[in-house]
């Protein structure tokens, strides 16, 4: 639905699953396009944003099926995201890429899942910013566990665990070029 410049698509008390094509690509929002709010959906498939504002609120992500194997769960690369109560878990290609924009996410939790890098979030540039989530349990075959950072910002607040990641160089984290990473 959408009203006065603005689209949302909220899943109801129950929620509801939205799901993926063949290609994985389930919903992308480009650069230019209204403030976006997705609400109470199991979404299964990719998502692709940089748009001005994407708002998630009780949100999952489920992995397509084999065929997506190099596609994170979500991609910001320009715009805001605020990201809450998401759950990332049991994802082949990560939960997360970030490689441009700002994105807030709070109590949410991004565990177990797999990638070749940064298997909850491969940041490669913008700001990243985890308060109250945890990143538990992920595994990358080459590094950083939980974390890849070669560009960009991430902080890790108020609780924010990190904990159980395994890579073969960086176990939770893996920094490489010009990124910052702070806890606190």
């Amino acid at each position: 639905a959408s009203s006065g410049g603005e689209c949302w698509i909220v899943g109801g008390n129950g929620g509801a699953t939205v799901q993926a094509g063949p290609t994985g690509s389930l919903l992308s929002f480009a650069h230019g396009a209204p403030p976006t709010s997705l609400t109470n959906l199991r979404l299964v498939g990719t998502v692709n944003s940089e748009c001005e504002l994407l708002w998630m609120e009780n949100c999952s992500f489920a992995s397509p099926g084999p065929w997506a194997l190099n596609q994170s769960a979500l991609h910001i690369s320009a715009g805001r995201a605020e990201l809450h109560g998401i759950t990332f878990t049991h994802l082949l290609a990560g939960a997360m890429q970030v490689s441009g924009g700002y994105v807030r996410v709070w109590d949410s939790v991004l565990a177990n899942n797999m990638a070749r890098r940064g298997a909850a979030a491969d940041v490669s540039g913008g700001v990243l910013i985890f308060v109250r989530s945890a990143l538990t349990d992920n595994t990358a075959s080459d590094g950083g566990g939980a974390l890849a950072v070669s560009a960009g910002f991430v902080l890790l607040l108020n609780q924010s665990l990190l904990e159980g990641n395994a890579a073969p160089h960086g176990g939770s984290m893996l920094m490489k070029g010009a990124g910052i990473v702070a806890y606190g």
